[in-house]
C-alpha cells in the first residue's frame, strides 16, 4: 500500500422483506468498532450501503472503487446472492454476472467477504477476478457470522495477511463454542496464496 493510501472498505447489506431478518446493523457496529480499535485506525475508511438492489451495485462499486467488499446478507440455496428489488423484495443475482463486474470494475479489489449462506459457489467465480474471497458453504447463523466478522477485521486492522486473518476469524468462532466453525471458506485466486494477501504493510516491530 503507498504511503498515505487508506484501504477502503464498502459494506453492502441487503435485508429483503420477505426474507428472514437479519442483524446486519449489528454486524456493521461490530466491524467498525474493530476497526476503530485497532493499533491502525487511520489506515481503513468504512462506508456502508443498505438495502442494496441491483440497478445500483455498478454504481457503488464504481464510485467507491474499495479494496475490500462485505456483503451483508442472504444466499440463496442454488448459492446466488440475494439483492432488492424496488419494492424491498428479494431477487436473486445472476453470480456470473456479479464475478463479471468485478473484471470490468473491481480492478482495485483485493478482498470480498460474502458474509452470506451458500455463499461458496458465488466466491468461486468472483476468485477469478480478485485476489482472494470468502464465502460459505452452507447455512450460518446470525451469531457466527457476526462473531467470524468481528475477529476478521479485527485481524485485518493488527496487519495480519488474509489467510492468517481468517484462520484467526475462524478460531474466534472455535473459542467461543459458535456453531458453524466449518462453514467460512476461503478461495484464493490462481496463482495468489491468500497468504501474501497483505492489505497493511507490516510495522518494523512484526517483520
Amino acid at each position: 500500500m503507498p504511503m498515505g493510501q487508506t484501504i477502503k472498505i464498502l459494506f453492502l447489506a441487503a435485508n429483503p422483506s420477505d426474507e428472514t431478518r437479519l442483524r446486519l446493523g449489528a454486524e456493521s457496529t461490530k466491524i467498525k468498532e474493530a476497526l476503530e480499535s485497532s493499533s491502525n485506525p487511520k489506515d481503513f475508511t468504512f462506508s456502508e450501503e443498505h438495502a442494496v438492489r441491483l440497478d445500483t451495485i455498478q454504481r457503488l462499486i464504481l464510485k467507491q472503487s474499495p479494496s475490500i467488499v462485505h456483503f451483508s446478507g442472504h444466499g440463496a440455496a442454488a448459492g446466488s446472492l440475494v439483492f432488492e428489488n424496488q419494492q424491498g423484495n428479494g431477487v436473486e443475482a445472476d453470480s456470473s454476472a456479479i464475478a463479471e463486474l468485478f473484471r470490468l470494475a473491481g480492478e482495485n479489489t483485493r478482498l470480498i467477504v460474502l458474509n452470506a449462506c451458500y455463499s461458496e459457489q458465488q466466491a468461486r467465480a468472483l476468485a477469478q477476478h480478485v485476489d482472494a474471497v470468502i464465502g460459505m458453504d452452507n447455512a450460518i447463523s446470525d451469531d457466527t457470522a457476526i462473531a467470524f466478522a468481528k475477529a476478521l477485521y479485527e485481524a485485518l486492522g493488527e496487519r495480519c495477511n488474509v489467510k492468517q486473518a481468517f484462520d484467526l476469524a475462524k478460531n474466534y468462532i472455535k473459542l467461543h463454542r459458535l456453531p458453524g466453525a466449518e462453514l467460512p471458506v476461503l478461495v484464493e485466486r490462481s496463482g495468489v496464496p491468500a497468504a501474501s494477501v497483505l492489505l497493511l504493510p507490516l510495522s518494523s516491530s512484526r517483520r
